[in-house]
């Protein structure tokens, strides 16, 4: 970026002509708005200078941000709008909020990332939390989930409602019970699991690489390069390669297929999307073995989160690899969405059915 960088705190309603460099450290749920029928979705970006702000990005233009503004990833967002936000709806105590949408330009500093320990979250003590009763203010806390209790429905003034409890302890010793309402059940009320694990590629015809939108990564067939209007997220892009290629992620106990994508999945094979997509249009073959080779000397943390979804095809496991890096090494930040039986085309999510 060539254009001089603006701190948060010097950007106002009436600021133009504006960059900012920026890191991702909180990235809410999509939520339907109380007032209207939109959705909507809130991010808190945070500068070098540890002042955040908040983001937030409406419906039908959510699209653009599902590959975009991933936590702990640094951006340069110009000239979004900004506006005044009622304190009721701030989760961060700052006067304003940026409003992102498809005119926006956010671009991946991918070559110059803010340091993660920027906006470092502060937790709230249980001892402090009921002085905090009926205030409007977003806590955090630290703990350890120990028991959880079954989900079920009950009826509420707005209707039937899905509920379930989770009992928790913190380093102050005090247990918790937490309460998780409808959707936030399926989206956060999940096993989460941390592991180490060995990877290895298996499947030797497989195309390492697929050409995308620019903006929003979904599949098109585009050439390379070419000016299309996205008909996924709408927007006047440029297409470009992607890397997106399949694996195994193994540990003593048992094997996952998965899909990696972006970045992560560069990093893996020591190429990018362009030099695959070359290789590909001239007849040339990825060295499986030297690959492998490779990855037999190294373990990996993976963050995975498992969830029971319903489908037609009755309850299925699903599972959502979030880092995957090398131990002791600073997370990748990229998706991956991986499954015990198969991998999808483009999305990555699969599932195992019981």
């Amino acid at each position: 970026m060539h254009r001089s960088l603006v701190p948060i705190s010097y950007i106002t309603p009436s600021t133009r002509s504006w960059t900012a460099r920026v890191l991702v450290v909180q990235r809410l749920n999509p939520r339907e708005s109380q007032t209207s029928i939109k959705k909507y979705q809130k991010f808190v970006p945070v500068d070098k200078d540890e002042t955040k702000v908040q983001a937030i990005v409406y419906s039908p233009d959510m699209g653009m941000v599902e590959n975009m503004l991933l936590l702990q990833q640094t951006y340069f967002i110009s000239n979004a709008k900004v506006a005044f936000v009622d304190p009721k709806f701030r989760i961060v105590p700052h006067l304003y909020q940026w409003i992102i949408s498809k005119t926006t330009v956010v671009k991946h500093a991918k070559e110059e990332s803010l340091p993660r320990e920027l906006g470092a979250p502060q937790f709230t003590k249980f001892t402090d939390i009921p002085q905090l009763k009926n205030s409007n203010k977003f806590i955090g806390i630290l703990a350890i989930v120990i028991d959880k209790t079954e989900q079920r429905q009950i009826e509420t003034s707005f209707g039937t409602s899905d509920v379930q409890e989770f009992f928790v302890i913190n380093d102050e010793r005090m247990p918790m019970m937490m309460t998780l309402w409808n959707e936030v059940i399926f989206s956060e009320g999940q096993d989460m699991y941390s592991v180490k694990v060995t990877a290895k590629l298996v499947d030797r015809e497989q195309k390492f690489w697929y050409m995308s939108c620019g903006n929003c990564y979904k599949r098109t067939t585009a050439d390379y390069l070419w000016n299309i209007t996205c008909n996924f997220c709408y927007a006047e892009t440029v297409t470009k390669p992607r890397t997106k290629f399949a694996m195994i992620l193994f540990d003593s106990t048992a094997q996952l297929e998965a899909v990696l994508f972006g970045n992560l999945a560069e990093g893996i094979l020591g190429l990018s999307a362009t030099e695959l997509m070359k290789k590909d249009e001239q007849g040339e073959k990825i060295n499986y073995d030297a690959i492998n080779e490779r990855l037999d000397n190294q373990e990996l943390d993976a963050y995975i989160r498992k969830r029971t979804v319903q489908t037609h095809y009755g309850k299925q496991y699903q599972y959502t690899i979030f880092t995957l890096d090398k131990v002791q090494q600073p997370s990748s930040g990229c998706n991956i969405e991986a499954s015990s039986s198969t991998y999808p085309d483009t999305a990555g999510i699969a599932s195992n059915t019981l």
